[in-house]
């Protein structure tokens, strides 16, 4: 099975300068340094769903998954091996159980690995703003993101990218080094 990067936000693919090529599932899809990148076209239930996921999923042919989100509180690239979701979303809520899986998923055994910071994630609307000293890390979407794709049988690994970081080719030798 493949591996795709799915960047937690719009901004992620401004930061890196990528823009999508194709569209699917209300997502855009850009070939990049020879990856699959997919986000989202916007935070809602409508395009960040079980549904849209596991259209995804089957589409892209994948079991694994490399989450990139926004983070601060960091200067560099790392990895994420635990979120508290502060966001306020839920993509799940309402929508399970989906196909065979449960109504109730076990979240606590999402990440690939447990090396790694554990994040605190407040949505888009508060990211930009977010600049509380007393958060150890402070993401962008990763953890309702990362909860769904566990959900729906893509096994997640977390990847924080500060802003300071503008060169792709940059993040995926990061990323390739903590695999």
């Amino acid at each position: 099975m493949k591996t795709a990067v799915y960047l937690c936000s719009k901004a992620i693919a401004e930061q890196f300068n990528i823009s999508g090529k194709d569209s699917v599932s209300g997502h855009e899809i850009a070939k990049k340094e020879q990856e699959n990148f997919l986000w989202s076209k916007d935070f809602s239930n409508q395009n960040i769903s079980p549904d849209t996921f596991s259209a995804l999923k089957n589409f892209f042919k994948m079991d694994k998954i490399i989450l990139i989100d926004r983070v601060k509180s960091s200067r560099e690239i790392m990895r994420i091996s635990d979120h508290n979701n502060r966001s306020g979303e839920n993509f799940l809520r309402g929508k399970t159980p989906h196909e065979d899986r449960p109504t109730f998923p076990d979240a606590s055994n999402i990440y690939n690995e447990k090396r790694g910071r554990k994040v605190v994630t407040v949505g888009p609307k508060r990211f930009e703003r977010e600049n509380r000293k007393n958060l150890a890390v402070v993401s962008e979407a990763i953890a309702p993101i990362a909860v769904l794709w566990h959900y729906v049988g893509v096994k997640p690994l977390g990847i924080g990218c500060p802003g300071n970081i503008l060169l792709l080719s940059q993040l995926m030798k990061r990323i390739m080094s903590l695999r």
